[in-house]
């Protein structure tokens, strides 16, 4: 595995038989392209405070992007603190080869999207 800076996207090893790598992304890598295979896993880590009503959406549909969303869990936080916020972490996979991009808004159900107070972007080489 090579080492990345905190701004980089990070790219563990393929597995033992070749077959797919696993990418994470972060919010401070906004605005970045990542070149994947197909079938590679993104993994996309967010810090996310459901408690006020916040939380992250896809801005479009998945099914236009070329990529399907496997898992979407929720590491609650390590402070004890009333209101501490956790961990929002999307597992996709990669299925159609092409470019892509995908938004993502951090906001209440409620509100609307230009009102969002948080927006990220990432481009998607998928080949």
């Amino acid at each position: 595995m090579r080492a990345a800076s905190s701004n980089a996207a990070r790219t563990t090893a393929r597995t033992m038989d070749g077959s797919m790598r696993k990418h994470v992304l972060r919010q401070s890598d906004d605005g970045k392209t990542v070149n994947i295979a197909l079938g590679d896993e993104l993994l996309l880590h967010l810090a996310e405070n459901p408690t006020t009503g916040y939380g992250w959406e896809f801005s479009s549909p998945l099914e236009a992007t070329g990529v399907s969303l496997l898992y979407d869990t929720f590491e609650p936080p390590t402070s004890r603190n009333d209101g501490a916020g956790g961990l929002r972490i999307l597992t996709l996979r990669a299925q159609k080869k092409g470019q892509t991009i995908l938004k993502l808004a951090y906001r209440r159900p409620w509100e609307r999207e230009e009102d969002t107070p948080m927006r990220i972007t990432f481009t998607l080489n998928i080949m």
